[in-house]
């Protein structure tokens, strides 16, 4: 697509994984962010897929009330 892309990370801040890093990339095309994080062994995702580890989100912007 046409959006921007690049790294976006998250990081357990409870429970036994707390200070974990989870590695992720995105893409943003409009008000759709499309999200890929492993919650496994370390490794950035090469591409948007989910399963084996990886977790894939499409978010959508909605108008706010």
């Amino acid at each position: 697509g046409d959006g921007r892309m690049g790294n976006m990370d998250a990081v357990y801040t409870e429970g036994p994984q707390a200070g974990q890093t989870c590695l992720g990339i995105y893409q943003l095309n409009g008000d759709t962010l499309t999200w890929c994080v492993s919650n496994r062994n370390g490794q950035r995702p090469q591409a948007f897929t989910g399963g084996g580890g990886n977790w894939l989100m499409v978010l959508q912007r909605v108008a706010m009330q």
